[in-house]
């Protein structure tokens, strides 16, 4: 077996294998300013991206809602969003060639992204690119969103592959931290962030023209077996960081951790997300800080 046969792809949707990040971001401001709020781009990007419409939600409106009222709310808002984008689904500049690199090489490969099903059909069904995916999860397959690990873990645990053999392409900011909180090594793409901005990346790229096999054997090659310097995450039961980004923990009640060991007693890991608050009457956003 090669070395690249070791290694397990996964992929965030938005923002990395279709650039549509910009429609996102004009259907939330649109959906805020109907609603009486005022949302900034930045704020999208630093706040929102990656995380599950639920938690925006909530922490828009500073409650919890009912299941009623986020099917109601999550209808509106991807209303916005499919309209404006629905003519200009693509996918990115050099996905395809690469996919089938790693087809060529027996490398198995995910989709772990926050969207939507209907989003993840549009999209994948329209580019024609699910048959690359051994494993795809959506919103429906997760509680927590990102940077909470749960959706790296879950892909990386469906593939097969310990974290430690776990390469994930990222625009986002916040899906770069869930990597990472996963023990994965992250390439970062530059549809959204500049470079500069993702600094967190073991990697970055502009266009998946970059990247081959032979860079990912390098990056696995390079890592290290750092979990026991960190609090480690558990592959199994996940639970805490509430939608407004009050701290959380994962926590493990059964199972293993990610380093393969058996877990402690006690054994924990606690994390913030970021945290901030909404005036009405389009007044602006006001982040606070948390833990």
């Amino acid at each position: 077996m090669s070395t690249a046969r070791k290694i397990a792809v996964i992929f965030d949707m938005d923002g990395v294998i279709v650039d549509n990040i910009k429609f996102h971001q004009k259907a939330w401001i649109l959906f805020c300013k109907l609603h009486g709020f005022k949302l900034t781009a930045r704020q999208f990007q630093e706040k929102f991206n990656g995380r599950l419409n639920s938690e925006i939600f909530e922490s828009i409106f500073g409650r919890k809602l009912t299941k009623k009222e986020i099917k109601k709310y999550v209808s509106e808002k991807e209303s916005l969003y499919r309209k404006s984008y629905s003519k200009f689904i693509k996918p990115v500049p050099g996905i395809m060639p690469f996919l089938k690199e790693l087809e060529k090489h027996g490398i198995k490969t995910a989709v772990a992204t926050s969207a939507p099903p209907e989003n993840v059909s549009l999209i994948l069904g329209r580019i024609r690119l699910r048959r690359f995916f051994k494993v795809i999860l959506d919103e429906a397959s997760v509680k927590k969103g990102k940077p909470n690990p749960e959706v790296y873990l879950k892909a990386g645990k469906k593939l097969g592959f310990k974290p430690k053999e776990c390469i994930v392409f990222e625009d986002a900011l916040l899906g770069i931290q869930a990597a990472k909180n996963a023990g994965m090594k992250v390439i970062g793409i530059t549809t959204t962030h500049p470079k500069k901005e993702l600094k967190k990346a073991d990697f970055v790229i502009t266009s998946f023209s970059e990247i081959n096999v032979e860079t990912l054997e390098k990056i696995v090659k390079r890592a290290r077996r750092d979990f026991h310097g960190l609090a480690p995450f558990f592959c199994e039961t996940l639970a805490g960081l509430s939608p407004c980004g009050a701290l959380g923990s994962i926590a493990a009640s059964a199972g293993e951790r990610c380093d393969g060991t058996a877990p402690k007693k006690n054994d924990t890991v606690s994390f913030c997300a970021p945290a901030f608050s909404f005036r009405k009457k389009k007044r602006a956003l006001n982040p606070r800080q948390t833990g």
